[in-house]
């Protein structure tokens, strides 16, 4: 924790290292976003989705990932 603390400290300090921060942040995040929807897609119940809404499976696959995942939370929040 104090590595964190200390690094983000000097991030504030220089608009490079903060800039170079948020880019790997970014980075990262995207790479996490890509492996979660590869996961997604391999899932039964994505699977079954796709075949209850008529879709195909790898045809703007990342639109009903987006689509079922709304769904999704809607339901729960339902």
């Amino acid at each position: 924790m104090m590595h964190y603390l200390e690094s983000e400290s000097q991030t504030l300090a220089d608009p490079a290292a903060a800039t170079l921060a948020m880019d790997t942040c970014m980075d990262t995040c995207m790479d996490t976003w890509q492996s979660l929807r590869r996961a997604i897609a391999q899932t039964s119940g994505f699977q079954r989705w796709q075949a209850e809404q008529g879709e195909q499976a790898g045809s703007e696959q990342e639109a009903q990932i987006d689509r079922y995942l709304r769904e999704a939370l809607a339901t729960l929040a339902y």
